[in-house]
């Protein structure tokens, strides 16, 4: 099943992706991992949602799900994530992903998100999705219409039929 991080991983360094997920060398985890880990249980419910983040998650988020795990099978591969906290109100979506401290650079984690809900929720034509930095006390906010959403598919397609391919041939290699 192929996720964020692990789309991630074989971006960054295809060599990398070969070690975790092919010959299973994971890493222990990291103090900050840990950390991370403890943070995100915590947050649970509305009540444990962090000061700095409540006047938005109040407005945006009236029927809030918590730490929801899905998945999808596109038929060449089966997509699946675990989201933090989303909200579906009739064709609108918001959806948080809590970060220790850094946010990420790029948008795409909370893109396979939506593109996860977009598929349990075919009525969605609009998503609001924010990445909450817990020990910073920031967010940023991005908003995709379904189009968005489309056009981030087909390009999911495109890197994932490399890592497939990447998948068999060290197959044919072990």
């Amino acid at each position: 099943m192929l996720s964020y991080s692990r789309i991630n991983t074989y971006k960054q360094c295809p060599k990398l992706f070969e070690y975790k997920y092919i010959q299973g060398r994971m890493p222990a985890p990291t103090e900050k991992m840990l950390e991370g880990l403890k943070e995100h249980i915590k947050i649970a419910s509305e009540e444990e949602v962090p000061e700095f983040f409540k006047p938005a998650f109040q407005k945006n988020f009236p029927n809030p799900v918590f730490e929801e795990q899905l998945s999808f099978d596109f038929l060449t591969f089966n997509l699946g994530g675990k989201i933090d906290c989303y909200s579906v109100n009739h064709v609108f979506c918001s959806i948080a992903d809590w970060k220790l401290l850094k946010i990420p650079d790029d948008d795409e984690q909370l893109k396979i998100y939506a593109l996860l809900l977009s598929k349990k929720y075919p009525q969605l034509t609009f998503f609001q999705a924010y990445f909450v930095s817990l020990k910073g006390g920031y967010f940023k906010r991005y908003t995709y219409s379904i189009e968005d959403i489309q056009d981030f598919e087909k390009q999911l397609f495109e890197i994932a039929d490399e890592i497939q391919t990447t998948l068999e041939l060290s197959l044919i290699h072990i």
